[in-house]
């Protein structure tokens, strides 16, 4: 009997950030690391790592670095796109509803 694998893709990648090593005037701020995750939907986001959580930053990966919560809008609803939860997997989750369709579905 040959079974058909089926796979679910939560994520297309996930690494660390070229940001790494954190300077030193962000760890005193509680920075740990920071990671850069493109999921299944193509977006590609920063994410710092902290002493309190996970949350979302507005860094470009190579180019501009801005490890703080994120100050841009999510163009579908206008409302704020800050994403901070005390796992990654939940920090992932609020940023794409992809990854939380994807996860679900991989969970069932």
């Amino acid at each position: 009997m040959n079974k058909e694998n089926n796979y679910i893709k939560a994520l297309e990648n996930f690494q660390f950030s070229s940001f790494n090593p954190v300077p030193p005037s962000r760890k005193l701020a509680g920075d740990l690391f920071y990671l850069i995750a493109k999921t299944s939907d193509g977006v590609e986001s920063g994410i710092t790592c902290c002493v309190n959580g996970f949350y979302k930053n507005d860094s470009v990966e190579k180019s501009v670095f801005n490890p703080s919560p994120s100050t841009k809008k999510n163009p579908a609803t206008g409302k704020s796109n800050v994403c901070f939860s005390f796992t990654l997997m939940g920090c992932l989750n609020q940023i794409s509803s992809s990854f939380s369709k994807n996860l679900q579905q991989y969970m069932n």
